[in-house]
């Protein structure tokens, strides 16, 4: 909807007013006064459309300007019917400009209520005109100033920018060929994968569009800073190749860029989970130094990319100092309305979404789709629920994901690359109240200087929350670089090759897909059929330090038979260059122990086994995934 509003409010200073009877302009209304008012959306056609009710007492000019703030309405048509037991209404004297005063001090009809509202110097503003009508049937009416609601009043706010969130212009899927194929392509990792053994295909698109570059300077949603930049990213879809396979669930991830070029950690982690159950992934490029290594890699697949930085270097917007890994030239925080976009896509029927799988009539294929982040995009993930989620809401009548899952991260990331970081005990750094599941997973590299941000378990909407921290895991296991973009990708990008071993040895090899295939099925539940997850203890800690097991181990946590009937004692941390600090290994058992805790191979696998049941049906293993760790333990070499 394209909608015009003129603010009618003579606004200009003129010669001092003969006395208290004018009024220049309605004064500005203050906050607090309209106690009673309830709030309801009715609907999201071309803008988002308010119940405005309004009870014995409330102040109506004060409370929909708080309405607007708090709703961030900036544009919008009112309408409205109702009593008052005392107004003042206006006569707009041309020669004076100003208003004559129309005082009312008695009951009164409300027969008509009609006017605007909009942004004057960055605030809303409510400009509206009145009819009032007296017990013997005699009306007035004027320019509305001010009035105390009698019985009630109900205004229907038509909010005319809150347009849904566009779908982007799509190029592709781009073609494959053995000379340009995409970066991070299932068969061009450092182990590499064919998805036709699970009848999954691979398809590249860049996408284009505008997004806003926000703000954030309080608690609540994010305010637009520069509004419609121009921008074009890559995306990576992971699909089953028939209609009928496809699930309708949808992990949508921005590709994690802490190693300056793209990751694919979602489908490196749970892949299998997806592939056993139809479920569709979906990775972004979602930081211009990703942007930059794919043009390294193939300078002409790529050129497209763009993540321009609006703001000129002469603008002091366009701050000096930049984080490491940035540029002034460009922005990071293009990310948010590009993650937006790229859901409405794959929401939509348009010819380009591989998900729709060529459908144009019908049950939309996709039925929901779960936002997916590890690590730096965890923390995209943080700023993304609590400042953009919010915006998404209005402007679609709904959320534009379904879920959360946000993992290895404590808070959130700046909102664009000049932000500062926000402080500890911010309330921005707070998950609450998102109207969605949120789950955050911690790893054991990372729980225990993050433990501040732990919060308790909610089953009450809107707040549906589960904290996890999954017991003797790392956060940079050597599967995010088996399954990651081949080595000699990684260096044609311009990128350093990321070290497999640390100082202690090899990368852990504990396998986190085993907690987060479950913590994913149990989010599909979650939304589908309402059955909440299950609760898990935190990792025991006391005086700061973890409460440790016999063996070195962590208690408490997401368990599994690597820690419950172990064979190795498990560490989170390492020493090394890159991420070693997290990528944490293991110290394996002596024979001379192995045969002290399990006699016999059959003991062992007894053991493995009775506790793969008890954690399958607690929900914390998926029913595969034990099946697979009973085989495992058949063959290990124990004692």
């Amino acid at each position: 909807m394209t909608a015009v509003v003129v603010l009618a409010s003579p606004l200009l200073a003129q010669s001092p007013l003969p006395n208290d009877e004018y009024v220049r302009r309605a004064p500005i209304a203050a906050r607090g006064l309209a106690p009673g008012m309830k709030v309801k959306q009715l609907g999201n056609n071309n803008g988002r459309t308010f119940q405005v009710t309004l009870r014995k007492g409330d102040e109506l000019a004060a409370g929909l300007t708080e309405f607007a703030e708090q709703n961030h309405v900036t544009l919008a048509q009112v309408t409205g019917i109702g009593a008052l037991n005392s107004a003042v209404l206006g006569w707009f004297d041309p020669d004076k400009r100003a208003y004559k005063k129309i005082v009312i001090s008695e009951e009164v009809e409300v027969v008509s209520f009609i006017g605007n509202i909009a942004l004057e110097n960055g605030k809303p503003f409510l400009h509206a005109h009145a009819v009032v009508a007296f017990p013997d049937g005699s009306t007035k009416g004027g320019h509305f100033i001010e009035g105390r609601v009698s019985l009630e009043m109900q205004i229907f706010v038509m909010d005319s920018e809150a347009a849904p969130t566009p779908v982007p212009t799509v190029t592709g899927p781009l073609p494959v060929t053995p000379d340009s194929y995409p970066f991070g392509a299932a068969d061009h990792t450092r182990v590499a994968g064919d998805l036709r053994t699970v009848d999954y295909v691979e398809e590249e698109f860049l996408i284009s569009g505008s997004a806003n570059i926000y703000d954030w300077p309080q608690p609540g949603p994010a305010v637009v800073r520069t509004s419609r930049v121009p921008y074009t990213t890559r995306v990576l879809v992971r699909r089953p190749a028939l209609r009928a396979q496809f699930s309708g669930t949808v992990a949508v991830e921005m590709l994690n860029p802490s190693n300056l070029f793209d990751l694919n950690l979602g489908w490196t982690i749970s892949g299998k989970q997806f592939a056993r159950h139809g479920d569709a992934w979906v990775g972004i490029t979602a930081k211009p130094v990703s942007a930059v290594a794919l043009k390294n890699f193939n300078p002409s697949r790529y050129a497209p990319l763009s993540w321009v930085n609006p703001l000129p270097l002469d603008d002091p917007k366009n701050c000096p100092a930049v984080p490491r890994d940035s540029d002034r030239l460009t922005e990071n925080g293009l990310v948010w309305d590009i993650y937006n976009q790229t859901a409405a896509w794959l929401r939509s029927r348009d010819r380009t979404n591989p998900l729709a799988y060529g459908e144009t009539d019908g049950r939309a294929p996709v039925q929901h789709l779960y936002a997916w982040g590890y690590s730096q995009t965890g923390s995209f993930l943080y700023t993304y629920v609590n400042a953009i989620h919010p915006l998404d809401v209005q402007a679609n009548g709904r959320p534009l994901f379904d879920g959360y899952v946000i993992a290895m991260a404590s808070g959130p990331a700046p909102i664009n690359q000049c932000a500062p970081p926000i402080p500890a005990g911010d309330p921005r750094r707070e998950i609450n109240n998102v109207g969605v599941p949120v789950i955050r997973v911690m790893s054991g590299s990372d729980y225990l200087r993050t433990i501040g941000a732990r919060r308790p378990d909610s089953d009450a909407a809107p707040d549906l929350y589960r904290n996890y921290e999954i017991a003797g895991s790392a956060h940079a296991t050597p599967d995010e670089l088996y399954f990651a973009a081949a080595p000699v990708d990684i260096l044609k990008a311009g990128r350093a090759v990321p070290p497999m071993n640390c100082n202690e040895g090899p990368r852990s090899r504990f396998p986190n897909s085993i907690a987060f295939n479950a913590i994913f099925q149990n989010l599909d539940l979650w939304v589908r059929q309402g059955i909440a997850p299950p609760r898990a203890q935190n990792i025991h800690v006391e005086n700061n330090a973890p409460v440790l097991d016999k063996f070195g181990n962590v208690t408490g946590g997401i368990r599994s038979p690597y820690v419950d009937v172990p064979t190795s004692t498990w560490f989170g941390n390492s020493t090394g260059e890159s991420f070693c600090m997290i990528a944490g290994h293991e110290v394996p058992f002596d024979h001379t122990r192995l045969k002290q805790l399990y006699p016999t191979h059959s003991a062992y696998e007894r053991a493995v086994s009775e506790d793969v049941s008890a954690l399958v049906t607690e929900r914390f293993i998926t029913p595969e995934d034990g099946q697979e760790l009973i085989e495992e333990s058949k063959k290990a070499d124990v004692p």
